[in-house]
């Protein structure tokens, strides 16, 4: 953890100078940093891609090779298994700024239980070759989405966890852009700012048309214009 803050920061230094075929994630616990480096290319290009973000990890460690994608999909499996207990609030940033990075590591010190995290992918490549206004999905030009994500066991425990998650978003979204991915958010009736007024109001027109009677509404919904909310 102390040379977490310095990795963050060059892991998006380094990021910004990696080609399409590049992408990172890392997720921040009580327990320390871990970093995904992932390199798609040509496969001799590899450690020239990969290996300078081993540098930063200091006293850290970790391994480099080939890894087929259905690995890489399924490792964290165990850690969010059925039964257990989860709140995610998350959002967009252009960039990891110093202040995001240190506002996180104040939060994180104070998790309630080990498991919870701040988890942060980069985005760009293929999702930006999109026009955001083509489809419903907004924010394809941000550098990054962060997710605040307490997970725990204990029902016990929920008050507080939710509580840090909710508090912890709150402490880096000021630097997110005005947009969000309705999937990873707990928090309900966040639809109409994560689409943007435009969107909203094309799909509102879409659900009036295709589901008046707001039949699928165990959602992040999106209100038909006969239906009044609940």
């Amino acid at each position: 953890m102390a040379d977490a803050q310095r990795a963050i920061t060059g892991l998006g230094d380094l990021a910004r100078q990696r080609p399409r075929e590049f992408s990172v994630a890392f997720t921040l616990t009580r327990g320390g940093l871990s970093v995904t480096a992932v390199w798609v290319g040509d496969s001799r290009r590899a450690d020239q891609m990969l290996s300078p973000f081993g540098d930063l990890a200091g006293v850290g460690e970790g391994e480099m090779g080939a890894m087929p994608f259905l690995h890489l999909q399924s490792r964290n499996d165990a850690h969010f298994a059925w039964s257990r207990r989860y709140y995610a609030k998350g959002g967009f940033w252009s960039d990891i700024t110093g202040d995001v990075v240190d506002a996180m590591l104040q939060q994180i010190a104070s998790a309630p239980t080990k498991d919870c995290e701040f988890y942060i992918t980069q985005l760009g490549g293929a999702v930006a070759d999109v026009r955001d206004e083509d489809t419903a999905y907004s924010g394809r030009q941000a550098g990054y989405y962060w997710i605040a994500e307490p997970v725990w066991d204990d029902p016990a425990d929920d008050e507080r966890c939710i509580e840090w998650g909710r508090f912890a978003a709150g402490r880096v979204a000021d630097r997110s852009i005005a947009a969000n991915y309705v999937n990873e958010q707990s928090d309900t009736a966040i639809a109409s700012g994560a689409y943007g007024a435009i969107k909203y109001d094309r799909l509102r027109h879409l659900k009036t048309r295709l589901d008046p009677s707001n039949l699928f509404r165990l959602n992040q919904n999106i209100l038909p214009f006969a239906a009044t909310p609940e």
